[in-house]
């Protein structure tokens, strides 16, 4: 839920589908084998996700645990990617991806956010990135804030730097 944050830069949560593994994916690996490659294009991001039950300790942390990628290209049920794996993705666990259309190269710079609001109870920040890649923010100064100055979920390649971010 996008809503209150201060400024958000938003890709859409795309459900078009969810395609399951064929093959375990290993890490290091470049390439991830798919039942079904028609509803993937070259350059489209995608999440590849698991059943990660047991890997988190607090209920905001279930469904979390996946990898952002994209893709570079594909070939029959074969997917190749831009970055490796950085762990394993079991079929066993319900390994799968969906694909989403990000928000990318979009760009924070140079001014000042003072959060009058009180968003309290629900936590809202100041910056929300979702489903976004290739984007920044630099030298902003943010000056209070109910949970985060800059939040990300399911983003790839952000550079956050020379930001003064104070409560």
């Amino acid at each position: 839920d996008e809503a209150d944050h201060a400024i958000k830069i938003v890709g859409k949560y795309n459900l078009r589908t969810t395609l399951p593994l064929l093959q375990d994916g290993n890490k290091r690996d470049n390439f991830i084998l798919v039942q079904d490659t028609s509803f993937v294009q070259q350059n489209d991001w995608i999440r590849i996700q698991f059943n990660d039950s047991g890997l988190y300790t607090s209920s905001w942390g279930k469904n979390t645990v996946s990898q952002i990628v994209q893709v570079e290209s594909k070939s029959g049920d074969t997917l190749f990617l831009k970055s490796e794996l950085r762990r394993n993705f079991l079929v066993s666990r319900d390994a799968a991806i969906t694909v989403h259309d990000f928000a990318e190269n979009s760009g924070l710079e140079c001014f000042k956010i003072l959060r009058k609001d009180n968003t309290s109870p629900i936590i809202k920040s100041n910056i929300f990135f979702g489903f976004t890649a290739n984007s920044w923010v630099k030298g902003i100064q943010s000056d209070s804030c109910t949970f985060a100055h800059i939040e990300a979920r399911y983003s790839s390649n952000l550079a956050i730097r020379n930001n003064f971010l104070n409560y």
